[in-house]
């Protein structure tokens, strides 16, 4: 049985002055989200409960209804040995975090994370299309991707710079470069000016956006951001958009001991226009141009919700460069955004606050076989109920 992406339980409606908020249960462990407009479907993946001493026996990447949120399909992850050796004989599964949507070629782009590996899956049927761990393909540890416009595929993380997948040949051959920048780096995820041929890359590492050029993939430019509220402490820059009509980078940051969090106003020659502080951990960043609206969520803090904070979409009007409102979305750590044709934003978060149900998902870590519960059964540890996070719908009159 799949679990309705929008079920009826603790279903939220928040009312503001512009902005509406509906809220309901989404998969287990959401990372990203993306967005296909001819198809209008969402596709979000979920992993549940991983650590860097295990893998993951619960995830999937699922196929959503933009408009009604239900769930229409969820893809069968490959299920890969764990690769510690004290977990010898066990399975985990090649789990997807980051995601990108090539909709020309109804391809799904995904980053695994704790794999370090690439895949790519049908939009259609979310079958198995491309993979670098059956291909050999040695890969950094990714975090995001980006499709550029002929079907290359630029991948970012850990490893100090970013690696390119080339664009399919006519046999359906693609080659992978090998590690591309300079670190220390750690690259979060790119957002393209392809008018200019511009690729702008938050460095989380040095407090920088790195400027790639799409025609060569190289590193052309690296634009330092400075502390607002204190030059001498970390920004903890997080995400990145662009409005190329206005020259204007936006960068949401996360902020170090309290300070310089919030959004940097940058030129494209990495001139400092403005500074606006605000949140708790402020990450992923959305721009909706033609609304002139920038939308910039709180993951929030360690903990249970009521001391973790965050949870918030702080809405920032562009044009005079000042917040309009702060919706509080969820209870804490909102994740990721996508921007719907009408102006709605899909937000999934990673609070866990909707009780466990049943999902065809699961992995047996001995057999490597899929089966249907309602909780994790990992060798030597307890039952853990797979509890859901939640998807919100933002609205904008």
């Amino acid at each position: 049985m799949l679990p309705s992406a929008a079920g009826e339980e603790q279903k939220n409606t928040l009312d503001t002055k512009r902005f509406s908020v509906d809220r309901s249960a989404g998969l287990a462990g959401q990372y990203q989200v993306a967005y296909n407009p001819e198809e209008n479907v969402l596709f979000v993946s979920g992993s549940f409960n991983h650590t860097k001493t295990h893998g993951t026996l619960c995830a999937t990447i699922a196929r959503i209804n933009a408009d009604t949120l239900q769930i229409e399909k969820t893809a069968v992850l490959p299920a890969i040995p764990e690769n510690k050796p004290e977990l010898e004989n066990l399975f985990q599964i090649q789990a997807a975090y980051g995601l990108a949507v090539d909709n020309q070629r109804g391809l799904l782009w995904t980053g695994g994370t704790r794999t370090n590996s690439v895949t790519a899956y049908s939009q259609k049927d979310l079958s198995l299309v491309w993979d670098s761990l059956t291909l050999g393909v040695e890969m950094l540890t990714p975090r995001e991707l980006y499709v550029a416009p002929n079907g290359a595929v630029l991948v970012t993380g850990m490893g100090g710079g970013y690696q390119v997948i080339s664009a399919s040949t006519a046999e359906g051959e693609r080659t992978v470069s090998p590690l591309q920048g300079e670190g220390p780096a750690m690259l979060l995820g790119p957002v393209a000016d392809e008018a200019r041929s511009r690729l702008y890359i938050p460095n989380i590492l040095r407090d920088e956006i790195w400027v790639v050029d799409m025609n060569t993939w190289g590193l052309v430019h690296r634009l330092p951001v400075t502390g607002g509220e204190d030059a001498n402490t970390p920004v903890g820059v997080h995400g990145v958009e662009i409005d190329s009509t206005r020259g204007e980078l936006y960068v949401s940051a996360q902020g170090r001991e309290g300070k310089n969090g919030g959004l940097y106003v940058l030129s494209f020659e990495g001139e400092h226009l403005a500074y606006l502080p605000f949140g708790k951990m402020p990450t992923d960043i959305l721009l909706d141009a033609e609304r002139h609206l920038l939308y910039v969520a709180d993951f929030g803090g360690k903990g249970e919700s009521a001391v973790a904070g965050g949870g918030t979409i702080t809405v920032i009007d562009t044009l005079n460069r000042t917040i309009i409102e702060t919706l509080q979305v969820a209870p804490t750590r909102i994740n990721h955004q996508v921007l719907l044709g009408g102006g709605s934003v899909i937000a999934i978060d990673k609070a866990g606050d909707y009780p466990a149900a049943e999902v065809p998902y699961v992995l047996d870590a001995r057999s490597g076989e899929y089966y249907e519960a309602a909780e994790e059964n990992r060798p030597g540890e307890a039952p853990r109920p797979i509890v859901r996070d939640g998807i919100a719908k933002v609205y904008v009159s």
